[in-house]
C-alpha cells in the first residue's frame, strides 16, 4: 500500500518571512500553488519547494533587476535626461545630509550605494558627492534658494521678528532672527529662521543696523514689521536705548513682546530664594549625589526596585538657570521618590561614616523640609504649566494672555484681601500695592497636600513655614507684577478678535484697528466688517475649524462685484495672529545650532552654519522631510560648478 500523499495549502504567513518576503504571491482560486513575482513562475504550495527556489539562480538574477527597479523609482530617469537625474539624486542626498548628518559622513555614502547596493545602477554609478562638493551644494545653492523660496512666499504679508544674541562653541557672536508671517499659501502661521548674522557687536545699534540691513537686502518693507520678540536684557527693551525704541522710532506702530518664558522663570528664582537656603543645597546635591556616580545609581536602582516592585526609578534632573522648567522637575521628581532618597542616604550614613550623606539624611528626616517641597512643587507646576502655554510652537496671540492674567488674578487671590482684588481690572495690576492688602499667614490657602502634611510638624514650626510659604508668594507676585508687559493693556484687548468659543459677545475692535491703521486702513471699515462678520455669524461658524484657517478663508470671500468682503478685518487678524508671545522659537534655534556646531565640528564658518540651520528649520516649519521636498527647477538650474564651488550665480538665475 502506497504512502499517502496529502495536499499543502498555501499560508499568508509565509510572506512574512525573510527568506520568502517579497517575492512570494498566492495564486488566484488554487490554495495549493504559490508564485513568484519577480520570476513569473508557479510552484507547489510547500515550505520546501519555495525555499528552494528562492536559492535557485534564475530567483537570485531576477532579484537583482527587482532591486535596481526600485532604487531607479527613488532617483528616476524616465521623465529626464540621465545628467539630470544624477543631479536630482545629488541634491537629495545633500539636502539628507544637511537634516540629518554631518558633511564629511558623504564621503562613502556615494561609494556604498553604487558599488555595493546597486552595481548594476546607471544613477548611482554617476554619482560623484564627497564632502567638498556636499558642502558647496548646501552652502551655494540649497540654502540660498530655501530662502529665497521664503521670501517669496512672505510677499505681501505682514511678519514679526524674533531675536536674540547667542555665541557659538568657537566664541562667535551671532545673532538669531527668527520670521513670523502669515502664509497665504498654506494658511496658516510660519515661524522659521529669517537669518543667522555674525555680530561685531552686540550694541542696541549694533543689533538694531544688522537686523535693518538684512531686511533691505531681502527687499522686505521694515513698516511690514508688527511685532518683535526679545528677551529681557536692557539692550533689548531699555527705556531709553535699546533695540526696541531704535525700531519704534522706525515703525511706530510696533509691537515690543518682552519673552515671558524668561521673565516666569527670573520671577521663580527670585521667589524660591526667599525660602530657606538649604533647600537649594538639598536639591542641588542630591542631584550631584548620584551625577558622577555610576555605582551610586545602581545602587539607588536596586534599592528602589526593591521598595517599588516592577517601577523604575526616575532620574534627578539639573537645576540650571538657563532651563526654564528644570527646578520644578527637579522638585516634583525628589517629592516622589522622597522616602527612597531618605533611605538611601541612610544607607551611605550608617555604611560609609559619610558626612555628606549624614547632612542630607538629617535634612530629609526633617518633616519641614518635605512640607517646604510639598508647597514649592504645587506652586512651580502652575509656573510651569503657563511657561509651557508660551513656550508652545503656535499659540493664539488673541487668547493666550487670558491664560496670563488667569495665572495672576490666582495668584493675587491667595494672598491678596478679596475686597481688593474685586474692584481692580487688568491694566491696573502692575500697580497694586500687594503688602499693604496682605492676608494673615494663617488664613492663606496652600494647597489641599500642604494641609495635610502641615498636621505632620508641630504649630510653631507650622507658623515658621507659613510664614515663609507666603512670603513666597509675595514675593513671586511682586517679580511677575515687575515683568509684565508694559501693553498688557493692549494685549488684552486683542482677545477681542478671537473666533469660535472663545469670541463671546461682539465687542469693538475700533481702538485696535487704528493702533495699527498702517496695517488694516480705515478704521471705520474694519468696524463695520467686524460687525457685519457678527451679524452674518461666521465668527460662531468658526467654533470648530481652526482660528487661522477662518482667517485664511474669510479674506478670500468676495462680494458680487469681485471684491474682498472682509479684506480690512482679516488683513488686521492675520497680522495680529503673526506677532510672538515668547522667545521660545530662536532658543530652540540655538539648541539645533549647538548641536550642528559642535566641538568637533568647531571651525564651520557663519555661512555654513546658517544655510544647514536654514535646510533645517525649512523643512521641519513647511511640515516636509529630505524625502518628500521636492528639488526645484532653480535648483537644477543652479547645479554648476561655478556656483557649487564659487558661489558665481550666473545673471538671472
Amino acid at each position: 500500500m502506497g504512502k499517502h500523499q496529502y495536499t499543502q495549502r498555501y499560508k499568508s504567513d509565509w510572506e512574512k518571512e525573510p527568506a520568502l518576503r517579497g517575492w512570494l504571491a498566492p495564486v488566484e482560486g488554487d490554495s495549493s500553488r504559490a508564485r513568484c513575482k519577480w520570476c513569473g513562475s508557479t510552484h507547489m504550495a510547500k515550505h520546501k519547494d519555495l525555499e528552494d527556489h528562492a536559492k535557485s539562480a534564475k530567483h537570485k538574477k531576477s532579484a537583482v533587476g527587482v532591486k535596481s527597479a526600485r532604487i531607479n523609482q527613488c532617483f528616476p530617469a524616465a521623465t529626464s535626461s540621465h545628467v539630470e537625474s544624477v543631479k536630482r539624486a545629488e541634491l537629495h542626498l545633500a539636502l539628507h545630509i544637511a537634516e540629518h548628518g554631518s558633511n564629511a559622513s558623504v564621503d562613502h555614502l556615494g561609494e556604498v550605494l553604487s558599488k555595493r547596493v546597486d552595481p548594476k545602477s546607471a544613477i548611482l554609478k554617476d554619482l560623484r558627492l564627497h564632502r567638498t562638493k556636499c558642502s558647496g551644494i548646501i552652502k551655494h545653492i540649497l540654502g540660498p534658494v530655501l530662502h529665497d523660496e521664503l521670501l517669496q512666499d512672505m510677499k505681501g504679508s505682514f511678519f514679526s521678528l524674533v531675536i536674540d544674541e547667542s555665541t557659538d562653541v568657537s566664541d562667535c557672536q551671532c545673532l538669531g532672527v527668527m520670521v513670523r508671517y502669515f502664509s497665504r499659501r498654506h494658511k496658516r502661521v510660519i515661524t522659521t529662521l529669517y537669518r543667522l548674522i555674525k555680530l561685531e557687536s552686540v550694541t542696541a545699534d549694533a543689533i538694531t543696523q544688522a537686523v535693518l540691513d538684512a531686511l533691505e537686502k531681502d527687499g522686505l518693507p521694515v513698516h511690514r514689521l508688527v511685532g518683535i520678540g526679545v528677551d529681557g536684557a536692557s539692550s533689548m527693551v531699555g527705556r531709553h536705548h535699546s533695540v526696541s525704541t531704535l525700531l519704534k522710532d522706525k515703525v511706530p506702530h510696533l509691537m515690543v513682546v518682552r519673552c515671558l518664558c524668561h521673565s516666569l522663570n527670573l520671577a521663580a528664582s527670585h521667589a524660591c530664594a526667599v525660602l530657606p537656603r538649604h533647600l537649594d543645597y538639598l536639591i542641588r546635591e542630591t542631584h550631584n549625589w548620584f551625577a558622577l556616580s555610576p555605582k551610586r545609581q545602581r545602587e539607588y536602582e536596586q534599592v528602589f526596585k526593591t521598595l517599588n516592585p516592577g517601577e523604575n526609578n526616575i532620574k534627578i534632573p539639573k537645576v540650571a538657570e538657563t532651563r526654564w522648567l528644570s527646578r520644578g522637575k527637579a522638585v516634583s521628581t525628589i517629592l516622589d521618590q522622597y522616602h527612597e532618597l531618605k533611605m538611601i542616604f541612610q544607607l551611605a550614613k550608617d555604611r560609609d561614616r559619610c558626612y555628606q550623606a549624614e547632612v542630607l539624611y538629617n535634612m530629609y528626616n526633617d518633616p519641614q523640609n518635605h512640607l517646604y517641597l510639598t508647597f514649592m512643587s504645587s506652586q512651580l507646576k502652575a509656573i510651569d504649566r503657563l511657561n509651557r502655554v508660551f513656550q508652545s510652537v503656535n499659540p493664539d496671540p488673541c487668547v493666550i494672555h487670558k491664560d496670563l492674567q488667569s495665572f495672576v488674578q490666582d495668584l493675587l487671590q491667595q494672598i491678596v484681601m478679596p475686597a481688593t482684588l474685586k474692584g481692580t481690572s487688568a491694566d491696573q495690576l502692575p500697580g497694586l500695592d500687594i503688602r499693604a492688602n496682605l492676608i494673615p499667614a494663617r488664613a492663606v490657602f496652600l494647597g489641599h497636600t500642604y494641609h495635610i502634611e502641615e498636621g505632620k510638624v508641630s504649630d510653631a514650626q507650622g507658623v515658621i513655614v507659613r510664614e515663609k510659604c507666603r512670603e513666597f508668594l509675595v514675593a513671586l507676585a511682586e517679580q511677575v507684577q515687575k515683568r509684565l508687559p508694559d501693553n498688557v493693556a493692549m494685549l488684552s484687548d486683542l482677545t477681542r478678535l478671537s473666533v469660535g468659543p472663545d469670541a463671546g459677545p461682539r465687542r469693538s475692535i475700533s481702538g485696535i484697528a487704528a493702533r495699527f491703521s498702517t496695517i488694516s486702513g480705515d478704521p471705520d471699515e474694519v468696524e463695520r466688517e467686524w460687525v457685519a462678520l457678527h451679524r452674518d455669524e461666521l465668527t460662531q461658524d468658526g467654533a470648530g475649524q481652526d482660528r487661522e484657517q477662518f482667517w485664511a478663508d474669510m479674506s478670500e470671500i468676495c462680494m458680487a462685484n469681485g471684491e474682498k468682503k472682509y479684506q480690512h478685518v482679516s488683513d488686521l487678524a492675520m497680522a495680529i495672529l503673526s506677532t510672538p508671545v515668547s522667545n521660545a522659537s530662536v532658543e530652540r534655534l540655538f539648541s539645533v545650532m549647538n548641536v550642528v556646531k559642535c566641538k568637533q565640528r568647531n571651525a564651520m564658518g557663519i555661512d555654513m552654519l546658517e544655510a544647514i540651520l536654514t535646510v533645517r528649520s525649512y523643512l521641519a516649519n513647511f511640515r516636509q522631510s529630505c524625502v518628500t521636498y521636492e528639488v526645484s527647477d532653480r535648483m537644477l538650474a543652479a547645479f554648476r560648478s561655478d556656483v557649487i564651488y564659487s558661489c558665481e550665480w550666473p545673471e538671472g538665475l
